[in-house]
C-alpha cells in the first residue's frame, strides 16, 4: 500500500486494520498453496509510514502482514505498539518517538531501529525478535526497558 492508503486504513482503527491484515495473510496462504506468484501480494501487503508525522495513534495489538516502513516517522505524542505482530520486516530507521511502549511485540522478520531517537521512555519488555535486531546509533533519553525481551538473531547496539 502507498502512504495515503496506509494512513486511511490506520484511521479506521484496529478492527478494520486487523480484518485487512488477516485477509491478506489468508490470501497469502491460498497463493502459496496454488503455487501462484506473491509479487502483487507483497506490494499490497506492505505498509508505508515513512516520513510521516503521527499524533495520537495507537497500534495496540495491530497485525502487520508484511513489511512495515516507519523510517523517519515522527511520533509526536505517545504511540502504543503493545502486543503488535510484525510478520515482515519492521523498519524504524531514524524514527523519532515521544513515549513508546513496544511491550510484548513480536517481530518475526527482524527489527531495525538504527539511528532512532527515543525522547521519553521506551519499553521493550517481553519483546520477541525472531531474526536480527539493530539499535545501532539509537539514542535513548532515559533508560530503555528490555526486561524479558528475547532476541533469536544478531542484536546490534553499537554506538557508531
Amino acid at each position: 500500500m502507498d502512504k495515503e492508503e496506509t494512513l486511511s486504513l490506520l484511521f479506521k482503527g484496529r478492527e478494520a486494520w486487523n480484518a485487512w491484515a488477516e485477509a491478506k495473510l489468508a490470501e497469502k496462504s491460498l497463493l502459496e498453496e496454488s503455487g501462484q506468484s506473491l509479487a502483487l501480494w507483497r506490494e499490497e501487503s506492505s505498509v508505508d509510514f515513512s516520513g510521516t508525522k503521527i499524533r495520537d495513534s495507537s497500534f495496540l495489538e495491530f497485525v502487520f502482514p508484511r513489511n512495515a516502513n516507519f523510517s523517519r516517522a515522527r511520533f509526536i505524542t505517545q504511540s502504543n505498539f503493545t502486543g503488535v505482530t510484525f510478520f515482515g520486516a519492521a523498519e524504524f530507521i531514524e524514527a523519532r518517538f515521544a513515549e513508546v511502549p513496544f511491550k510484548d511485540a513480536r517481530f518475526l522478520k527482524g527489527a531495525d531501529f538504527s539511528k532512532a531517537q527515543f525522547d521519553q521512555s521506551a519499553d521493550f519488555a517481553g519483546v520477541e525478535v525472531a531474526e536480527a535486531a539493530s539499535f545501532e546509533r539509537a539514542r535513548f533519553a532515559t533508560r530503555a526497558n528490555f526486561e524479558q525481551a528475547q532476541f533469536w538473531g544478531h542484536v546490534n547496539f553499537r554506538k557508531r
